[in-house]
């Protein structure tokens, strides 16, 4: 995981890819105490994480977000701050989806249309 945040004194912009836009604008807004409006996103299209960087707590922005926030109140703020999380970080911090087990089984009929189907899926909750 990973993004830039650049912080000034009436707006943040963030760099990182994205995929729950008004929860990540809202939290970086209240993390940093300006309005959801004086955030701005900038879409980076990466692909990957797969739904990862849907988070409803925008961990490693509000991450990001409180550095520059904290250097600003130093007066070593405006400067872009850079957040990278290894592997080893993102596993230990992060939210995953459970493991699922999926087997379908279908038949096709003439002239193509399905004419019988089953599925059966094991979840792990733990």
């Amino acid at each position: 995981m990973n993004c830039v945040v650049k912080l000034s004194d009436d707006r943040c912009d963030v760099w990182n890819g994205e995929q729950f836009q008004t929860v990540d604008q809202g939290s970086v807004a209240k993390t940093v105490g300006l309005t959801p409006q004086q955030v701005f996103l900038h879409q980076l299209f990466a692909g990957g994480s797969f739904g990862r960087r849907a988070n409803p707590q925008s961990d490693y922005l509000v991450e990001a977000a409180s550095i520059a926030k904290s250097l600003a109140a130093m007066g070593k703020g405006g400067a872009p701050i850079k957040l990278v999380w290894t592997r080893e970080d993102d596993m230990k911090s992060g939210l995953f989806s459970s493991d699922v087990f999926s087997r379908d089984e279908g038949r096709i009929g003439f002239p193509a249309m399905s004419s019988a189907g089953s599925n059966r899926s094991s979840v792990n909750r733990s």
